[in-house]
């Protein structure tokens, strides 16, 4: 933002001002940083840099975060992930979660605090995050990355369920930055990668930023598939292809930096550049005011500005690429029909009827001219959250919208009363469990044919889901899950399938029930697919929104 329009919209007149000046004074120590060489560029290559960035977007949210640092401003950054993020196989020091908050502090000059959460949880994908990332990540995060594409399974439902997450937090308090960042793994898909497929097409219709460390290593790897174990974790004597080592965590961190830097220092390379004050957003008309069914947008821009209009918007869309500005449509006159033949009664007996004639229409006059808004995006629209879910159809209807989503989360991941997983009731054969050797792993779990446990749940639009684990070999059987008393629409959960990952798995038990508080029972069954009989079911948590 030009430094004369800066300082009147926040009232300063003196640029002897306290703030004005260590705003300044940080926005020219990054213009200086970054004429120096880049790390990242020097390390990987502009090439491979590029070939990481599957979707940049418009990056309005990432320059908003990097204005936020040169104000001052204390900044939170949260990540949400799996095990990857959670590192397994890696030392604390070594998560690219702690890499990229260091880099962070290091290189942005900042007076104040950048504070670093880390709401990974093993063995969850975008199906529990959807409900429950408020329990993992702060409500007033600044910049959150989504590293699922390992967990999530090549399957259509993951788009569904990325939706709901990235909806979530990108409607949070701060309107933060979001970017999804997928780590190279060679599990849960082919080599074009798993969940990360489905995943990419919702982030590009939500304007999130995705970083894919897969594009520029996997065709490598295959060429040269000696670097393989060199590249990821040891596990069972053998190379884990689900988790890297350290260098992967320092590759996915320095990747996402990489844009994180690029943005920074095309922000700042105007000498006159200062960040905006807060709250500040490109001026004009977002979209037609929900609530006022017929008005346009031309009624819209009328309105606020009155006589004035063509001098308001010529002057706000001045900077505003052409085919974004708005301009003067002329309606077309309404139609009229010709009349062609004199109507009247036949003549009489022995008389001629009258000569035909044409009568022609005079030229109707022609409606106003109205204000109409450009065809692309304008920049009074940035950051805005779309008003139809990506999965949906169109609807002309402004007044159709995506209702607001106010998940609940009950997990076994939390002792706090607000999101804690208690039952109500349950048979003894039903007990809180922690894996021995996985801490983080916590369940409810039973292993008895008949056993019933009931949890109490609210919901706002009707929706209900379970979260459980999902593995190939560890003796898991099937257990039926319903909501109140509806014994016979309730759903069999079989904990066994044939991916050989043991990933929490979400599954739906109603979507139209009533507003209100209800109750989830599950109940062990006899019937089982696992070949040595097992009956074992571990719940992760109850969801409803």
């Amino acid at each position: 933002m030009k430094l004369e329009k800066w300082l009147p919209e926040i009232g300063i007149n003196n640029k002897g001002n306290k703030s004005f000046r260590a705003t300044r004074r940080r926005t020219r120590a990054l213009r200086q940083k970054c004429t120096q060489p880049d790390l990242f560029e020097t390390m990987y290559g502009r090439t491979n840099i590029r070939m990481s960035r599957g979707y940049e977007g418009s990056l309005y949210r990432v320059e908003q975060f990097v204005n936020k640092i040169l104000r001052g401003e204390p900044v939170t950054f949260s990540a949400i992930g799996g095990s990857v993020t959670a590192g397994h196989h890696v030392v604390a020091e070594e998560i690219w979660v702690k890499l990229l908050g260091d880099w962070l502090r290091d290189w942005f000059p900042h007076d104040g605090f950048i504070t670093v959460i880390n709401g990974a949880v093993p063995a969850t994908g975008s199906g529990y995050f959807s409900f429950c990332f408020p329990l993992h990540i702060a409500d007033d995060s600044d910049l959150v990355v989504i590293e699922l594409g390992v967990n999530d399974e090549p399957d259509p439902e993951m788009t569904d369920n990325m939706e709901a997450l990235l909806r979530g937090v990108l409607g949070m308090n701060n309107s933060p930055a979001v970017m999804l960042a997928e780590a190279m793994a060679f599990s849960m898909g082919q080599m074009s990668g798993g969940g990360g497929r489905y995943h990419l097409p919702v982030a590009q219709y939500y304007d999130v930023p995705v970083i894919n460390q897969r594009h520029p290593l996997a065709n490598h790897f295959a060429r040269f598939p000696e670097v393989v174990p060199m590249y990821f974790s040891e596990e069972w004597e053998q190379s884990d292809l689900r988790h890297f080592n350290w260098h992967g965590h320092r590759d996915l961190a320095y990747l996402v930096a990489s844009l994180i830097r690029d943005v920074a220092c095309e922000l700042v390379a105007d000498p006159d550049y200062l960040p905006p004050p807060p709250d500040h957003h490109p001026p004009g008309v977002q979209e037609h005011t929900p609530g006022s069914p017929g008005e346009s947008f031309h009624d819209q821009v009328t309105a606020l500005y009155g006589e004035d209009t063509r001098h308001v918007l010529r002057k706000m869309e001045a900077d505003w690429p052409e085919e974004a500005r708005s301009w003067l449509y002329q309606p077309p006159a309404p139609k009229q029909r010709r009349r062609d033949n004199v109507e009247g009664p036949p003549p009489p007996e022995g008389e001629e009827a009258p000569q035909e004639e044409t009568r022609v229409p005079e030229e109707p006059a022609l409606p106003p001219r109205v204000w109409m808004p450009g065809f692309w995006s304008r920049p009074a629209e940035l950051g805005m959250l779309p008003r139809i879910n990506g999965m949906e159809g169109w609807n002309a209807d402004v007044n159709h919208r995506v209702p607001e989503f106010h998940p609940t989360c009950k997990s076994t991941h939390s002792e706090d009363p607000q999101f804690q997983l208690l039952p109500i009731e349950k048979d003894p054969e039903w007990d809180y469990w922690v894996h021995p050797e996985h801490w983080d792993k916590p369940y409810y779990v039973s292993k008895v044919p008949g056993a019933k446990v009931k949890f109490e749940i609210e919901t706002s639009v009707g929706v209900v889901k379970v979260y459980s684990l999902f593995a190939h070999d560890m003796g898991l059987g099937k257990c039926k899950c319903w909501v109140d008393d509806a014994v016979d629409v309730g759903k069999i959960i079989d904990g066994r399938w044939g991916n050989a990952a043991n990933i929490g798995h979400l599954t739906t038990l109603s979507t139209t029930i009533p507003a209100g508080t209800h109750n989830v029972t599950c109940q062990i069954l006899e019937e089982t697919n696992d070949p040595h009989g097992g009956h074992e079911f571990r719940l992760i948590g109850v969801m409803g929104g």
